[in-house]
Parts: structure tokens; sequence; C-alpha cells
């Protein structure tokens, strides 16, 4: 039987790894006989949607209609419609047994899987717009490793767990809709997140919609997808904050297998302070080296998480607040322990990198300066190389005051930040 074709052009291409023996296929076949009632023109609408998280503004949509061309007493023959090919380079229908249930591999149109297990089916009810279907469940897990050592890296790893929803209540090809959530690790690649899936959007016959709609009437264009919500601060660090009080932090860095410490010193400043802002001004010294830098907060409400800790949109994940106190030189400090993860993409030297982190950030209102307490992160970065690299960051403080007295520890430039000290 010859592949179905469409959804590899693109779609399935990124999402499915290639190579699967026949006996792991036979495997992979639907519990239902979805062409059993086929009718010469039933169709079904799908809605196909991919995205990665190391590329999300370049996810993809489309439309697919799957529809019964012809159908004998023992065969149906399907017709698969995507959007994003032209008709005549369509391939022709492709064949299926009415009595038994489809291999999923070709009802999907994906190249084969490899190393599929955990397979289970169960019974469950899907609701779509509105609509519940009674489905079977199909899950299972699927893994491919790619040899990269040819290219400069080593063994990649693509691993994804399927989630397939069936029912003979929708025309076409019974497809309700499937998820696949995938990851991309190893072998000198950046670290990925895949996401891929379908969704029945309607179903008929000939040309007109029992339910739903027509793949006609699908308008991406007007979907509009929602800007990150940002995480605002559990409190207002700035809320004390007098012009002239200062902090200064050492932060260190080390990288995995190394010996090598690196070390630079910040001073946060309050500049200038009115009822509605507040102004600082930085300097970060490195060596001999330093760079002055500013910033401008409101005032009355706490500062959301993205602005205060440098971060992009989206980038925080699953914040933890806890209460926390903490001892600087003989004051204790009253504080909130914010823990969250972070992902961001970054392009080097014409490769992609990803900088995994886990962040524990320690504030207080009563620090003087911009309340930073301590910070701790932990870094793996994949991408740029054969391996993953990893590390750790701390921020810490080592002395605070107020114009140009001293309350404790150092001034930046007391700070000797040579090997050992």
């Amino acid at each position: 039987m010859r592949r179905l074709v469409p959804l590899a052009l693109a779609l399935l291409a990124a999402a499915l790894p290639r190579g699967l023996a026949q006996e792991t296929a036979e495997e992979l076949r639907s519990p239902i006989a979805v062409f059993a009632n086929a009718r010469k023109g039933d169709f079904e609408t799908i809605v196909a949607r991919f995205s990665s998280a190391n590329d999300p503004e370049q996810g993809k949509k489309l439309t697919i209609v799957y529809r019964i061309a012809e159908v004998s007493s023992e065969t149906i023959s399907l017709q698969v419609e995507p959007s994003d090919v032209p008709k005549e380079k369509r391939p022709p229908p492709f064949s299926f047994d009415r009595a038994k249930g489809p291999d999923l591999v070709e009802l999907l149109g994906g190249r084969n899987l490899e190393n599929v297990t955990d397979l289970a089916t169960t019974d469950e009810k899907r609701t779509v717009a509105g609509r519940e279907f009674a489905c079977k469940k199909v899950t299972f897990k699927s893994k491919k490793d790619l040899d990269l050592r040819a290219h400069g890296g080593g063994t990649a790893v693509y691993s994804h767990q399927w989630t397939v929803w069936l029912s003979t209540e929708a025309k076409g090809a019974g497809i309700v809709a499937v998820d696949d959530a995938g990851e991309v690790r190893g072998g000198g690649l950046a670290d990925d997140e895949r996401h891929f899936s379908l969704e029945v959007a309607g179903f008929g016959t000939d040309d007109k919609a029992e339910w739903g709609k027509l793949a006609s009437e699908i308008d991406f264009s007007r979907e509009v997808e929602p800007a990150p919500a940002s995480i605002p601060l559990p409190f207002n660090p700035f809320e004390k904050a007098r012009a002239g009080d200062w902090q200064t932090l050492v932060q260190t860095s080390r990288q995995k297998g190394e010996d090598a410490v690196y070390r630079l010193v910040i001073t946060n400043r309050v500049a200038k302070v009115t009822d509605d802002s507040i102004e600082f001004e930085y300097e970060m010294r490195l060596g001999t080296q330093t760079k002055p830098d500013k910033a401008a907060y409101p005032r009355k409400e706490a500062p959301a998480l993205e602005q205060y800790g440098n971060l992009r949109p989206g980038e925080a994940q699953d914040l933890r607040v806890e209460d926390a106190k903490v001892t600087v030189g003989e004051r204790s400090f009253d504080c909130k322990k914010l823990s969250y993860n972070v992902r961001r993409v970054s392009a080097q030297g014409g490769r992609r990198a990803v900088n995994k982190m886990q962040a524990a950030l320690i504030i207080s209102p009563a620090m003087p300066g911009r309340g930073v307490v301590r910070l701790e992160v932990t870094i793996v970065q994949t991408g740029l190389g054969p391996q993953a690299v990893e590390g750790t960051m701390t921020l810490e403080v080592v002395g605070y005051g107020h114009d140009d007295k001293v309350e404790w520890g150092k001034r930046a430039a007391d700070v000797d930040l040579s090997p050992g000290k």
C-alpha cells in the first residue's frame, strides 16, 4: 500500500521520526473499523497545527479534507486534500479495507514510527466545538535515535507521546483528534519541544456539512494569539525606596568541568523618586571595565517579574512563591523567594542555542537598592556543541547603604575581584 503523502509535506516531516519495522506498524492499528459504514462523498474537515518551542513564530496551520472517493463491498478509496498542496499535485486516492481498523501510520499520513511502546486503548468521550464524540482513545510512545557524528554531533533522540481519538461518528476518516507532544534532545542540537495536533472541524457528504464547517469556511487570519501574560511580583520592592539608597552585589559564574570562575560587581543606586516613578542607575564592573545603565519603574504598583528580572515576555514559567528570612551581615530581612524556570532561545555563530534555567530569586522591600537579596541560577545550554554545557550563576549582596554612608559591607570600589577573593 502506498503512503499517504500530504501531511508529511511540512507538519509530519517535523513531527514524526523515520523508520519502522513492519511488525511495529501492524500494532498501530485503529481499534475500530472507521470505514465500515462509509459512503461515497463522505468527508471530514481537519485542522492541523504544528509548533516548535524554538520557533514560536513559525507555527504552521492548515486544513485537510479526508474524502471518500470510491466505495466497494470490501474497500474504500480515501482522497486527502491538504490546503497547502495544489490540486494537480495531490496524490491519487488510497485504499483501505472496510472491515478492518486502518493502520494508524497510513491513516495519519506520516512516516513510519520507530520503537513504539506503551500502546494502550481506552473508551473516552471527546468534545469538539460543543459536540461530544464517543471515541476510542489510543495512546503510545515512540522514539527515534539519529546519528549526527558525521556532522560533528552525537546521537539526537526524538521522542513522542501520542494520543489519537477515533470515532465512527465522524465521517470521512473517523479522526476526531490527534495530539503529539514531541521532544528533541542531544546530538549537538538545541533542545526543542514540538507539538503537532489534528482536530475535526466538520463533516458531511458531498459538498454539504452535516456538522461543523467546510474547509473553505475556516479562516486562520481571524485567530489572534494572545500575548504572554506578565507575572506581577508578590509585593512592591520599591515601596520604601529613597533617593540615594544603594546596594553592591557580586555575580559569580562557573561552568561545569572548568576551573575558571567569572566574577563581576554590580551597584544598584536609586537616582530619583517621585510619587509615580522611581529611577535607578546601575554600574557593572568586570576587571577594569565598567558599564553604566539606567532604568525606571512605576512607583505605586509591583513591577512584573519580566521587567524586574530582565526577562522576555513569556520566558518565566512555573512560578512558586514562598516566605523566607535571610540574614545579611547582622540584619535579618523578611523576604519572598521566587522560584521559576526560564527557557531562552538565541542564535550564535549561525546556530540556534537553547538555554534552560532554574532560578531562585530572593527579594525584600527592606533591602536598599532594588531589593535584591540573592539570586541563584542553574543553566543548561544546548545547540552549540556535541554536548550540553552546564553552569551556575549566583548574585549576592556584599554591601548596602545610603548616599555616602555604608550601612553594611562594602562599596563596589572596595570589592576585590582577583582570584581567590
